[in-house]
């Protein structure tokens, strides 16, 4: 069970105008270590909070996102006056993984857009309109108007893009919300890697990567970089750059744009003139 403390903590939150999907996120992630502690979060030593993190079957982004909740929550406490020690103050931060972009190739989008409901619908919002996965599970039907639509993104922040037209014709006869009522963030993430395997795609397979293939195809297509960061709902052109897969066609296509310099009348290498 959460401590009073905890709940004193995400009221603060909701209170301080944090999105939605920020508070439960951090409430999960809260109420988890709280379990796993010997003592629970209010109680934890700098070794213990050490020894949670250091699970072995946790990515390293993993690692990093639950020290980054808790990091805050501990922060909060200290500075209120509720706690004297943040037990993760000297603790080293863990890496945030690879920066690499992983797009997912044609042939597994194509398989993906087949699976069952709703993970198929959620690949075509993935790799159609680069959402994330909260971005997807909150998409209404409503959010579409004169051909835009409207996602509520990250840090309860809003955006209208325009909408591709093979998504138009995909989402045309729905109603409400787009993957029905039953469905979470963290729920569609957790489900989602035995349905991408039921289809014959392998277990490195998930919906981020088809927002990574949105935004490599677009820059394939010629789009500027800085309107796909616009779409994605970056608000740092550095963190779009992470997203965008250099192909070696963009590459080979780059040098051979290197315009040829004519050599000067007269002149003959080993000539000083030439130096």
């Amino acid at each position: 069970m959460p401590t009073e403390l905890v709940r004193a903590h995400l009221t603060w939150l909701q209170a301080a105008g944090r999105a939605g999907n920020t508070v439960k996120d951090r409430a999960r992630l809260l109420h988890h270590a709280n379990r796993h502690l010997p003592h629970g979060l209010d109680y934890a030593s700098e070794e213990e909070i050490a020894r949670y993190l250091a699970r072995p079957d946790w990515s390293d982004w993993t690692r990093y996102t639950y020290r980054q909740h808790i990091s805050g929550y501990y922060m909060w406490a200290v500075r209120r006056g509720h706690l004297t020690l943040d037990p993760t103050a000297d603790l080293p931060k863990p890496r945030q993984g690879p920066q690499l972009p992983q797009p997912c190739t044609d042939e597994e989008l194509a398989i993906a857009l087949t699976a069952p409901a709703p993970f198929g619908r959620a690949m075509w919002l993935a790799a159609y309109a680069g959402l994330r996965c909260g971005e997807i599970t909150a998409a209404h039907r409503s959010h579409i108007t004169d051909g835009r639509l409207r996602i509520h993104g990250k840090g309860g922040k809003v955006r209208n893009v325009p909408i591709s037209p093979l998504l138009a014709d995909e989402l045309q006869h729905e109603r409400g919300l787009l993957l029905g009522e039953d469905w979470t963030p963290h729920k569609l993430t957790k489900r989602q890697r035995d349905a991408w395997h039921a289809v014959g795609l392998p277990l490195t397979m998930h919906l981020h990567r088809g927002r990574h293939w949105f935004a490599t195809s677009l820059l394939e297509q010629g789009a500027d970089v800085r309107v796909v960061q616009q779409l994605l709902g970056h608000s740092s052109l550095a963190t779009t750059e992470g997203y965008l897969a250099v192909t070696d066609v963009r590459t080979r296509d780059a040098v051979a744009l290197l315009p040829r310099v004519a050599e000067p009348v007269g002149v003959r290498l080993g000539d000083p003139r030439a130096a």
